[in-house]
């Protein structure tokens, strides 16, 4: 199956080239760097189903200067901090329809059928994800105009709330102090507060 997945992302990289995306082959991945601190990635998550490959396109947003900041309090390991995002979603979950944007990789001989439609959903729906969420205040609204509801483009707390955090302090939110207490409360509840040192060294850092 492996040699299929490669089949499909060399079928797609000359459409994708044409945005400016280039293929990552040790991450499986396509990536245009907007400028130093902005990269935007297009890839397909995929599992096994029923001895077919379930695909579905995915888009996802980076800030160095958020990532930065964060990475000093997460605990990732060194090898993957590059590679995290500061905004990421399968294409189905923004555009609310489960069951689109779905594809079953069976064989060689549908790759090409399938490459057509991912590059379809690149152009159509894809950029205008990257279009929405270019500068750090559109990611500064995203994470932190709701922030007592739930952010599909970072579907774990932690995750949503240290982001959240870092950009309302980069972008001098008016209700910083706010979300501080509420992101902090939705810490002491996640998984019996094991996250909350990480959410308070975050704040400290910002606060220096």
């Amino acid at each position: 199956m492996g040699k299929i997945k490669t089949l499909l992302f060399e079928k797609m990289k000359p459409e994708l080239g044409k945005a400016g995306f280039n293929l990552v082959k040790t991450r499986n991945w396509f990536i245009r760097k907007q400028n130093q601190n902005v990269s935007f990635v297009f890839w397909i998550v995929s599992y096994k189903d029923q001895g077919n490959i379930r695909i579905t396109p995915t888009t996802g947003v980076r800030f160095n200067n958020i990532e930065d900041i964060f990475h000093q309090c997460a605990g990732f390991d060194e090898k993957y901090k590059k590679y995290t995002l500061t905004l990421v979603s399968e294409i189905w979950r923004w555009k609310k329809t489960e069951t689109s944007y779905q594809y079953i990789l069976k064989s060689e001989d549908n790759v090409q059928d399938i490459a057509i439609q991912i590059v379809h959903d690149f152009w159509e729906d894809a950029l205008k994800y990257y279009e929405s969420y270019a500068t750090l205040s559109q990611v500064d609204s995203e994470l932190n105009n709701d922030p007592s509801g739930e952010c599909i483009h970072q579907i774990m707390d932690f995750a949503r709330c240290s982001r959240g955090i870092i950009a309302a302090k980069l972008c001098n939110r008016h209700n910083y102090e706010k979300l501080v207490q509420i992101y902090r409360e939705r810490m002491l509840n996640q998984d019996k507060g094991f996250y909350l040192s990480s959410f308070d060294c975050i704040v400290n850092l910002l606060s220096c």
